[in-house]
């Protein structure tokens, strides 16, 4: 484990197009629940799964940063803002959000992780740091009922060797772990789901952490409509195990 802590990059500069009036004004990472932005419960959950977390950076859209800043002040570690200009894609946010730190004399921890920031379940990001020392790069798995929508995984023991939409069962749950001389095999990728990732499984070096339990996708109207009572539910939940 890096004794220096643990960087982590949230993905968070989406338009979402399919949440309506709701994001016109506010970007989904920072819609409120229970009065707080979403951003600061997947914060606070990070921080549970992982002792170390040192800082977040997010990656957004231009025109937020200044939402972004704001909820900043509620977060249990550090957080820091990168604008995205122009849209990269996802893989392209990733290497965008590497460099970027290295040029401000910031460089992410090797290995890194990496957050969707529109998603919550529990984190494994301990697990997905020593994976990905194994392997170069991790992602957390999840069991689910609709494994169409997410992106079904395909493993063999615990390595990623295919990542098919039509797969049910496991899917991608959007938290990653990556080291840096894996991700630069990547340069100038702007798509993780069809550049990065089948590029990581024919190189073999993508393994899988698993996790059980509660998840929720926070990027439709009809999902963010529950969650008030996932968060209170999965507060609840994280809290009776943490006392065993």
């Amino acid at each position: 484990m890096n004794k220096d802590g643990i960087d982590v990059v949230v993905l968070a500069g989406g338009m979402a197009t399919r949440m309506g009036p709701l994001c016109a004004w506010i970007p989904k990472a920072l819609l409120p629940i229970l009065q707080t932005p979403f951003a600061v419960w997947q914060m606070r959950e990070l921080t549970r799964s992982l002792s170390n977390l040192r800082r977040a950076f997010f990656v957004v859209r231009d025109g937020t940063e200044s939402l972004f800043r704001e909820a900043a002040e509620q977060s249990p570690i550090p957080s820091y803002t990168f604008v995205e200009e122009m849209p990269k894609g996802t893989g392209g946010a990733i290497l965008y959000a590497k460099e970027k730190a290295a040029n401000l004399a910031m460089p992410l921890s090797d290995p890194f992780l990496v957050l969707n920031g529109d998603v919550l379940f529990e984190m494994r990001a301990e697990n997905l740091i020593r994976k990905a020392q194994k392997f170069g790069v991790a992602i957390q798995g999840i069991s689910h009922d609709h494994a169409g929508s997410y992106g079904g995984l395909k493993m063999k023991d615990d390595r990623l060797i295919a990542f098919d939409e039509a797969q049910t069962g496991i899917i991608n749950a959007g938290l990653y772990a990556f080291c840096h001389t894996t991700l630069d095999q990547c340069a100038g990728m702007s798509s993780f789901e069809a550049g990065m990732v089948p590029a990581l499984i024919k190189a073999g070096c993508c393994g899988v952490v698993m996790t059980e339990g509660a998840f929720i996708d926070i990027g439709t109207p009809a999902n963010y409509a529950l969650a008030d009572s996932f968060i209170r539910r999965f507060a609840y939940e994280m809290q009776a195990r943490a006392k065993g």
